[in-house]
């Protein structure tokens, strides 16, 4: 984890389920506080440049008094056609993906995406 060229991004997908699986606030605040230790030990050692992702409903946080600095809320919305070009064409910008971006954008527009 501490290889200068390799970065993660981390996603823990279901944050409201845990909420009910840990059934006590002091379970959830004590995880929260333990993302934020690795968010901020990542952003102290260049070499871990990872992330962690973690989605659920907001309703989940209310009955935990401390949010950590570090850590920011965010809303992930669906990408319309003019956002989605806009992002490809920074995409193609890359070294590593000339000439990738057209087999990209009809992956990502073909109605066989099965996830």
């Amino acid at each position: 984890m501490t290889n200068k060229n390799t970065r993660f991004l981390f996603i823990l997908d279901g944050f409201d389920e845990l909420h009910i699986e840990a059934r006590t606030n002091v379970n959830l605040e004590a995880f929260i506080k333990q993302v934020s230790g690795f968010q901020q030990e990542c952003k102290n050692y260049p070499e871990m440049g990872h992330r962690v992702l973690i989605t659920g409903r907001s309703m989940s946080l209310q009955g935990i008094p401390y949010l950590p600095r570090n850590l920011e809320r965010v809303e992930i919305v669906e990408m319309d056609g003019q956002l989605q070009q806009k992002w490809l064409d920074k995409w193609e910008e890359l070294p590593a993906n000339k000439g990738k971006t057209a087999a990209l954008k009809q992956f990502l527009q073909s109605d066989r995406l099965e996830l």
